[in-house]
């Protein structure tokens, strides 16, 4: 692969990490307000995993696609694994309904944050190889 291939990537992953990560500072407060969810405050902040999330899935997006679509899938249902089926949500209907908000929420951010980063990624990637016309 040549130099250039790798500093495009590297470019689109930074520029699609700021663009969703700016996207999503206008998306999460009407998603909170949509589902009726206060913050959760604990473990590691949404927006640091995006970051990252961005960040990766664009640099490798635009070189392969197909087998980096999968890995996002892949990676998305492993990182929302854990949180899905709690005990705890699964015997009070009201921690149920509140902690299925919050899962419903994950899904929508992280689903979003992909299909972004894989545009973003692509077209700035495209940009970079071939220069502005």
């Amino acid at each position: 692969m040549p130099r250039e291939a790798i500093y495009c990537a590297l470019l689109s992953g930074i520029v699609a990490a700021i663009l969703c990560q700016l996207f999503f500072w206008a998306f999460k407060p009407w998603l909170n307000r949509v589902s009726n969810l206060p913050g959760r405050g604990g473990g590691v902040p949404g927006y640091v995993t995006g970051l990252i999330e961005s960040f990766a899935f664009a640099s490798a997006f635009p070189i392969a696609p197909s087998e980096v679509g999968t890995a996002g899938l892949a990676w998305l249902a492993l990182k929302l694994l854990p949180d899905w089926q709690l005990v705890s949500s699964i015997a009070d209907p009201m921690a149920r309904e509140q902690l299925g908000n919050y899962r419903f929420k994950g899904l929508v951010m992280g689903l979003t944050n992909l299909v972004l980063a894989a545009g973003i990624g692509y077209v700035v990637f495209e940009f970079c190889m071939r220069g502005l016309p």
